[in-house]
């Protein structure tokens, strides 16, 4: 987590972004995969990206 709220210094890491990494993973997902796995993997995946994006903007000063 430390890394990308480092990154997010330095670039711009909003939902824009997490958005974009999210529709991106959801697709090779469904192209690769299928199943509950998958569907558990792109579940976690939505986790992630809303967990780091919440760490990044509360770690920003105000």
């Amino acid at each position: 987590m430390d890394k990308h709220i480092q990154l997010s210094k330095i670039a711009p890491m909003t939902d824009k972004e997490f958005s974009e990494w999210l529709k991106l993973f959801i697709q090779t997902t469904d192209e690769l995969f299928e199943g509950e796995k998958a569907e558990e993997a792109k579940t976690r995946a939505s986790n992630i990206a809303r967990l780091m994006l919440h760490k990044i903007n509360t770690s920003q000063p105000n």
